[in-house]
This record gives C-alpha cells, structure tokens and sequence, in this order.
C-alpha cells in the first residue's frame, strides 16, 4: 500500500514496532523510571482503569506513527537509501532534534537526569535501526540493497513481498 512515494504498511509496522519496544523498555525499567520521574506505584495502579490510565498508550502510538511517516519521508528525500544512511539519519534526527528538546524540557522541568537517560535512550533505540538490520540480509551473504524506514526498525529488502520498502519508487 503506497501513495506519493511511500509505504504506509512499512509506517505502520515501525510505529507497532516502536510501540511494543516502548512496552518492553519501560517495563524492563520500571523501577528506576518511577523513581526518576518521582511516580509513585500507587498512581499508576488507581488510574490504571480509567482514561488517564489508557491515555498515555494511545498518545504514544500516535507519536510513534506520526514519527515513523515523517522519518519515512525524510528518507525519502535522501536519494541514495541504504542501512549506513538510515542509521545516520536517524541518529542525526535523534541528536540534532530529540535529546536537545528532551534535555532542555527536563532541564526546566527539575527532572533527574536518570530520566533524561531512561527516556532518551528509548527514543534513540527507536529512531536508529540497529539490530534488525539483520533483516535486510540474506543468510551468509552480503547484505541485499535496501530502503529502510528508519523509526520503529522497519527494514526491508526490496524482494520482500508485503513488507516492502518504506520508500517505493
């Protein structure tokens, strides 16, 4: 599915990606993110049926789809794509875009900066494709032309049937 240039299917499936890696990050790092972020266990467990329990998964996904449609894009407008050029990008977009928000906001905000390494971490884990690139080669060869969508480590080989490129030109 494709439309100006870009595979939608490819920009969902990064932004699940991204969504589920948030799930296990930060249930790996519960302990140490409820601390930093000064959360008490009793908060989340008494908003955990209501709106404001749900709210914050939803607001995430959301930012993880419009993340992955916007990284999509800047890749598609890099010309050459490659594994080298998707993780440069997506390290520049975290460095250059990211960590400098998130800094200065928690920086204002009194945040510890355990949480700025929680939290950027995640970000940065997201946005630069680094072991599922593995996806793009074929079994004791050497790696197979790619595009790669860079947010929620979508990579795909430009054979593969449904999930295709990111980028489809």
């Amino acid at each position: 599915m494709t439309f100006a240039g870009m595979n939608y299917w490819a920009v969902l499936m990064a932004a699940v990606a991204a969504w589920m890696l948030g799930a296990l990050w930060y249930s790996l790092l519960a302990k140490p993110w409820m601390a930093a972020a000064g959360v008490a266990k009793a908060s989340i467990e008494s908003n955990a049926g209501s709106i404001r329990g749900f709210l914050p998964f939803v607001v995430a996904f959301v930012a993880a789809l419009v993340m992955a449609w916007v990284l999509a894009g800047i890749m598609g407008h890099l010309g050459q794509l490659s594994i080298k050029n998707g993780v440069v990008s997506g390290a520049f977009c975290w460095l250059g875009f990211t960590i400098p928000a998130m800094a200065a906001n928690y920086t204002f905000g009194q945040r510890r900066p355990l949480l700025l390494l929680i939290d950027g971490g995640y970000w940065l884990a997201t946005v630069v494709p680094g072991p599922s690139s593995a996806a793009c080669n074929q079994s004791g060869t050497t790696p197979r032309p790619c595009r790669c969508l860079v947010r929620g480590c979508i990579m795909a080989a430009e054979e593969t049937p449904l999930a295709a490129s990111a980028i489809h030109r």
